[in-house]
């Protein structure tokens, strides 16, 4: 189409080029008549004149827009640097030095959850408790996609300062949503264990199982140690005991380590032909 134009347009300048018109223009009382080339001439030049003066006008109206276009583009990429010299920084082990990347990752806007959950795990490994909250804080007001992701972060770094039961309550939490990671119910299997809540630490152990999370052989210290602690917790409580020991299955019964806790229990409460039976079935 453009070559069509190009060649009619030559065609056209040819054209008049060869002949002897002129343009005659009146406005009373002026008159003003030039030969038809340089009309076509003055037409032409105006044509680009007033092009190239509509482009630089547009360009000057649209000059903010690109300017902020600009800062935007070198924000983010501030900012993309910044997160990613947290995150080496963090990993790296230098923790003051991936907070206040965080920080810088924060004031350019990026990924305001992952930045926080970065502060927050470097603020941690400092025992900088009151820092790593006030990442949390902003984590928790951050992206509602990245919720899991902040609530399994906030959990293991309360369970890292021994605030078991808070980092449970998060995780029944997380999991409430449908979220059940080996992750968070290796956490949660922790947060049991140091809660004394045996019979759960035996639930989630087996689910763990199940997920090959952990070995026959982790499994069985892991039940083991419950049902040892559950038995000490009865040592003095005759009926108690009795009732625990007749439901545990039978070859948790016969297990070394179950059968010499359970015999010294029941020595404890002066029933020894119980725990001499028990140690021959054993």
């Amino acid at each position: 189409m453009w070559v069509v134009a190009v060649f009619a347009a030559a065609v056209a300048v040819s054209l008049a080029l060869q002949g002897d018109g002129y343009v005659l223009i009146t406005l009373p009382p002026w008159r003003l008549e030039m030969s038809l080339v340089f009309a076509i001439l003055v037409l032409a030049g105006s044509f680009v004149a007033g092009y190239f003066a509509l482009r630089l006008v547009l360009h000057a109206l649209s000059l903010p827009a690109h300017v902020r276009a600009f800062r935007l583009r070198q924000r983010e990429t501030r900012a993309r640097r910044a997160l990613i010299d947290a995150l080496q920084a963090l990993f790296e082990g230098r923790y003051a030095r991936a907070d206040k990347h965080a920080g810088d990752a924060l004031e350019n806007g990026a990924a305001v959850a992952l930045a926080s959950l970065i502060g927050a795990r470097a603020a941690q490994r400092r025992r900088d408790f009151k820092r790593r909250d006030e990442w949390l804080e902003r984590a928790r007001a951050a992206e509602p996609e990245w919720r899991n992701a902040r609530l399994s972060v906030e959990a293991e770094l309360l369970a890292e300062e021994r605030r078991f039961d808070d980092a449970k309550k998060l995780l029944v939490e997380l999991h409430a949503g449908g979220l059940r990671h080996l992750s968070s119910q290796q956490l949660l299997l922790r947060c049991e264990q140091a809660l004394g809540n045996w019979d759960e630490v035996v639930r989630l152990a087996h689910q763990l199982a199940k997920r090959n999370a952990l070995t026959a052989d982790a499994l069985e210290g892991v039940v083991t140690s419950a049902n040892i602690a559950q038995i000490s917790g009865l040592s003095n409580d005759a009926a108690g005991l009795n009732q625990y020991w007749k439901r545990l299955a039978f070859d948790q019964r016969v297990r070394p380590r179950t059968a010499a806790a359970a015999a010294r229990a029941f020595m404890q409460l002066s029933d020894y032909g119980a725990a001499c039976r028990l140690l021959k079935d054993a």
